[in-house]
């Protein structure tokens, strides 16, 4: 803060006066995506490579295939966050099929 600036006595500004001279820093809003940027990126994702081990041997699978394996095996740690992963790929997939079929029957002329 700038010395600049006199507080009164009881230590706050004076009427019309800023704490902040320079005014706050403007903001910029990130960019929104749409719900096909959406579905692509969980897909994406989603679909990424990680090391797990299986029957004792690291194995190179998808981030969802990952998670499909931690619900087969029935360990409790983060159930519902791998069957929300499970079903978010699956909509995104389903999402993502329906707008290339309606984009082909659009080049057909349906």
């Amino acid at each position: 803060m700038s010395g600049s600036v006199a507080r009164g006595g009881n230590g706050r500004f004076a009427k019309g006066q800023s704490g902040n001279p320079e005014g706050a820093r403007t903001r910029r809003r990130g960019e929104l995506m749409n719900l096909e940027e959406i579905n692509r990126t969980i897909l994406r994702v989603f679909t990424s490579r990680t090391q797990m081990m299986i029957a004792g041997k690291p194995q190179d699978v998808t981030l969802l295939e990952a998670n499909v394996w931690g619900l087969a095996s029935g360990k409790p740690s983060n159930r519902l966050a791998s069957k929300d992963v499970i079903e978010l790929t699956k909509d995104a997939a389903s999402f993502l099929e329906e707008l290339e079929r309606r984009e082909k029957r659009r080049e057909r002329g349906y």
